[in-house]
């Protein structure tokens, strides 16, 4: 646990590690969205620090870039209740999250700078999903030290009016000038474009997607595929979730992940490019082959077996989709 809050609105906030913030050469923030507090999310929101944290370790071995990870599970502002209640299309906790966000991104650069004896100063990455990302845009506006790169998924949507696009991000820019700002949201998830259109009933709160050209983000998918030069799947994203959680077939898949299949779940597509980006390897981010639908005979008629089917290609269909 790196910090502690007693009460913030009548509960507590709190940030864990996963790794050594004092030694770690690449470091990431991981902003949670609506409700997630200490009592009911904490554990989740820091399962997700962890794969994501697993996924940074791998994504570094099989490019043979070994360096000493942490990411922080951030549950560090009053995040809004989820619907019915209406906070989650205000603007407001965004903000006063977002000024607490910069005050903890700042002190860490700063601590680091001023008592790192002789250690270099760490890459540093903020990963945010769904309100999150409104949040964490509050505060990359008024940092007064850049990150080096910014992953948003499944965003709630940005305050266009207070952040212009990604530009006005305190983020490091690439060779070409554009700021590494990655964007993702899966087409199952049914639960960020509720946030977005809401907030438009609150005038000039309104938010705006990421992912369109307006803001200026390097989009990357979730749809899941097969690694055009290895043929290994990596699967969809199935809803809003960090963490798949629903069971397949059941009630719940409407809104939420099954089960493996969420934003940070480790063999997704989604969790493998987060990974990427958030390592300075976001050039490495691929368009893979789309995954395949495949038939099944039901009474006679063929039809599609699920949305998609996640196996590997063997090495003969992988000369096939690429037309070799």
């Amino acid at each position: 646990m790196v910090s502690f809050t007693p009460d913030e609105n009548g509960k507590p906030l709190v940030a864990v590690a996963i790794g050594d913030l004092d030694t770690a050469s690449n470091v990431t923030w991981n902003v949670p969205g609506m409700k997630t507090t200490v009592a009911d999310g904490l554990e989740s929101w820091t399962k997700s620090a962890q794969d994501l944290y697993k996924v940074q370790e791998f994504a570094g071995l099989k490019s043979g870039d070994i360096r000493t990870l942490a990411v922080v599970s951030w549950v560090g502002y009053d995040s809004p209740e989820a619907p019915p209640s209406s906070e989650v299309l205000s603007t407001e906790q965004a903000k006063a999250g977002g000024a607490k966000l910069a005050m903890a991104l700042d002190g860490f650069s700063e601590l680091r700078t001023s008592g790192s004896d002789g250690i270099d100063q760490p890459h540093l990455n903020v990963v945010a999903h769904s309100y999150g990302t409104t949040t964490a845009s509050y505060a990359l506006i008024s940092t007064t030290h850049s990150v080096d790169t910014v992953t948003f998924f499944g965003s709630a949507g940005i305050a266009w009016r207070d952040v212009g696009s990604a530009m006005d991000l305190h983020v490091a820019k690439d060779a070409d000038g554009r700021p590494d700002v990655f964007v993702t949201a899966s087409s199952e998830d049914h639960v960020a474009p509720f946030g977005i259109i809401g907030s438009g009933l609150r005038g000039r709160e309104g938010r705006l997607d990421p992912l369109n050209s307006w803001f200026g983000g390097k989009n990357f998918s979730s749809e899941g595929g097969y690694d055009p030069d290895t043929g290994e799947v990596y699967w969809r994203t199935t809803g809003h979730d960090a963490n798949g959680w629903a069971v397949k077939g059941s009630g719940n898949t409407l809104f939420a992940a099954t089960r493996d299949h969420g934003y940070l779940d480790p063999s997704t597509e989604s969790a493998h490019n987060i990974a990427l980006a958030s390592t300075g390897k976001g050039d490495q981010i691929k368009k893979l082959i789309p995954l395949r639908r495949e038939l099944v005979e039901i009474r006679g008629e063929m039809a599609p077996l699920g949305r998609s089917v996640e196996r590997n290609l063997t090495p003969l269909e992988l000369r096939e989709e690429l037309g070799k």
